[in-house]
């Protein structure tokens, strides 16, 4: 389709990225190994500047502005309580701890060593490296969440088919991403935001999930276009910051807040009316409502 690179972090390289003729597939070509992974985490993405004290803890909203501001975009809030969970690329661990408080069995597993420092300190069940079912037991998991995590892997079918081995007979893997069909790549084109090269290196649709949840013995239950309501402004915030190839950009959106530089470019003051109102949320509402929206919610099941 074009050639891609880090418009963010600074990774010098650059990618094809490819469209399979038969399932529309989107992915990102080259050879991705463990080691590879584990250096563009720890060395290029953002997480080492996070203070552990500065950690904050997730609170569940609900109601009509939860809703609109895409509240179930996240995979984990899915997780019922009282179960025994593993959070595949868990990232800051609110998930983990969110899970812990409501009486769940919790496990995690990052390729990110900046995360251990909150791990520890949360006394987490939580691995460093990328997943593989050989950690855990057969059968053993209710649910297994991958938020923003599948697009990250380098063999999806290899990845689903050992989430198969470790779930238990009708337990749910829940799988948030990215959907590159949707309004933000239709509109920003090689500029989306979440395109994510090097770091996201699958993008599915419907017909691709089916097909490979199929391969690795999963049934695909329910797809949910949900998508957080301020993704939208945040990437056209990207647009004014990103960087030639090689460059660190000034944008920087943790926990989705966009830094005071890029809200200074877009003036303070028409960013915060824009977000007090939820005018980007309204929308991206308007386009998941269309299946159209940045986000798809996946729900795979073990048949029983």
């Amino acid at each position: 389709m074009f050639e891609s690179f880090d418009r963010l972090y600074g990774y010098p390289d650059s990618f094809p990225i490819c469209q399979c003729q038969k399932c529309t597939h989107i992915f990102l070509a080259g050879e991705f190994s463990e080691a590879m992974l584990t250096d563009l985490y720890s060395n290029y993405y953002p997480r080492g500047i996070l203070n552990p004290d500065d950690y904050q803890e997730y609170t569940e909203h609900k109601g009509f502005l939860s809703w609109l501001d895409g509240e179930y975009s996240q995979a984990y809030l899915y997780v019922p309580p009282n179960v025994r969970v593993l959070d595949i690329g868990c990232g800051f661990c609110e998930s983990l701890i969110y899970h812990k408080k409501r009486g769940c069995e919790v496990y995690g597993v990052d390729a990110d060593e900046n995360i251990k420092v909150i791990a520890e300190r949360h006394k987490l069940n939580f691995h460093v490296g990328l997943f593989e079912s050989k950690n855990y037991e057969k059968d053993f998991f209710d649910y297994i969440t991958l938020d923003q995590s599948l697009e990250h892997v380098v063999s999806p079918l290899d990845t689903l088919k050992d989430i198969e081995k470790i779930l238990k007979p009708g337990g749910k893997a829940i799988i948030s991403v990215p959907n590159a069909f949707g309004l933000g790549r239709t509109f920003f084109g090689k500029l989306w935001f979440f395109w994510g090269t090097p770091f996201h290196l699958q993008f599915f649709n419907k017909k691709s999930m089916q097909i490979i949840a199929e391969r690795a013995n999963l049934k695909l239950k329910s797809v949910k276009y949900i998508t957080k309501g301020n993704w939208l402004l945040g990437e056209l915030a990207f647009l004014l910051v990103h960087k030639p190839r090689g460059i660190r950009s000034d944008y920087v959106q943790i926990k989705g807040k966009v830094s005071r530089e890029v809200q200074e470019r877009l003036s303070v003051k028409i960013y915060q009316l824009v977000e007090k109102l939820r005018l980007a949320a309204w929308i991206m509402k308007a386009a998941d409502c269309l299946h159209f929206g940045d986000n798809i919610v996946f729900i795979l099941e073990k048949p029983a």
